[in-house]
């Protein structure tokens, strides 16, 4: 097995969409719920964190912002101090989630200057439920905030800080093999930014390009699409540093959704080498749940065999989400283990989603969102038998051999 930083048994990971501004932002923006109240609210009580506890996880990946503006986003800071003093004390570290590329258009962030803008000169929008918007990482003032974000997100006790889906601006969507669409933004800063860029490459065109039809070697659109995950790239590297400044040893992740089976690169702005070079985690989001059948585990393998060939250093991980971020129920026991075993066989840690859950067959029992909930104890019983094997027999998977050592990633050369 490859070496890397942090090692599949030692990264037993359960990820909460947990505390109160999480929980808004998929009741409201990613599940349409026309202001109703949440389904359920985690409880992070005594009797929620020893649940967890039980299950041998040793990492949770917990909100910490979530793009809401100040006066809201206070709650949930207070929120991850909180739960990360009370994981702490049961032997769970936490790595602090931050929504690095969108932000809710209220309170103090109603005026932000840091919006993306569309060739028109329009908002980038996020949700079309919520006034969300996507941010623009070429504005000094987005990622002053972020860095502001990481060094507070470190100083309430978190071992690390997970970015989750860092897009820059606008993606393009794929159409018979072919982007259509307007990619990142297109403000006063970015368009002055890139033609500097543009002269200096000696490019013939020097506008942002409308789209990224062509990506073929010399074409404005993969000269646009290299330059936009540059600055991406570098900035999050100026993050990574703010979170070991505050700590050596902090741990970096990113998630990238369809790593391995979309380009990401001209589509959100993410370099896949970098995203499989540079931090200690990468996470692939994937929607298909393992099938159980006479012969064996039907699932993504192709997705976590690539993810862990192309990998040089980050620890590859996978987070499942069927439906999207939050509207699939509670799986049974079975899919949980069948989900961790498919990934530990690949050389991938399989993450736990521990909720937030919103069409729960429980919907009136205590805690019903969360695999923590009194219904789930077969659920964690099950993560806990295989977290605890994965521990005490780590020497089986340092001996063996992948069965695939090179992985197929998009490229932009011909």
């Amino acid at each position: 097995m490859k070496e890397f930083k942090l090692e599949m048994y030692e990264f037993r990971a359960v990820y909460l969409e947990c505390g109160p501004n999480a929980e808004e932002m998929i009741d409201n923006t990613i599940v349409r719920r026309d202001g109703k109240e949440a389904t359920s609210r985690f409880d992070a009580g005594e009797r929620s964190i020893e649940a967890l506890a039980n299950t041998n996880a040793n990492f949770a990946i917990v909100p910490y912002d979530v793009g809401f503006p100040p006066g809201i986003a206070e709650q949930q800071h207070e929120f991850f101090a909180d739960i990360t003093k009370k994981l702490n004390d049961h032997g769970i570290e936490t790595l602090a989630l931050l929504t690095s590329s969108s932000y809710l258009v209220e309170g103090e962030y109603a005026k932000a200057r840091w919006g993306a803008l569309l060739p028109g000169q329009s908002d980038v929008i996020y949700s079309v439920f919520s006034r969300r918007a996507m941010a623009c990482w070429n504005n000094t003032e987005w990622t002053n905030r972020l860095a502001l974000l990481v060094r507070g997100a470190m100083q309430s006790g978190a071992s690390g800080i997970f970015f989750d889906f860092p897009c820059f601006g606008s993606a393009p969507i794929v159409v018979k093999g072919r982007l259509e669409g307007p990619a990142g933004c297109h403000c006063p800063v970015c368009r002055q930014q890139y033609r500097a860029f543009s002269e200096e490459t000696g490019a013939s065109k020097k506008n942002i390009p409308k789209n990224l039809r062509d990506l073929s070697e010399g074409n404005e659109g993969r000269l646009y699409a290299v330059w936009r995950a540059g600055r991406l790239r570098d900035a999050l590297e100026k993050l990574f540093d703010a979170a070991r400044n505050e700590n050596t040893d902090a741990l970096t992740a990113v998630s990238v959704p369809h790593l391995t089976t979309l380009p990401t690169l001209p589509l959100f702005g993410i370099d896949p080498e970098w995203a499989l070079t540079v931090p200690d985690i990468c996470c692939v989001e994937h929607h298909l749940d393992p099938a159980i059948s006479k012969s064996g585990i039907v699932y993504e393998s192709p997705v976590f065999k690539t993810l862990y060939a192309y990998s040089k250093n980050p620890l590859p991980a996978a987070l499942g989400c069927v439906y999207g971020p939050s509207p699939d129920i509670v799986k049974p026991p079975n899919v949980y283990g069948a989900s961790q075993a498919g990934g530990f066989s690949c050389g991938v840690s399989a993450l736990v989603r521990g909720g937030k859950y919103n069409q729960s067959t429980f919907e009136d029992a205590a805690g019903a969102g969360f695999i923590t909930g009194e219904p789930y104890q077969d659920q964690r019983d099950t993560v806990a038998g295989l977290y605890n094997w994965m521990e005490k027999n780590w020497d089986i998977f340092e001996k063996s051999e992948p069965v695939a050592e090179v992985g197929i990633l998009f490229s932009m050369k011909k």
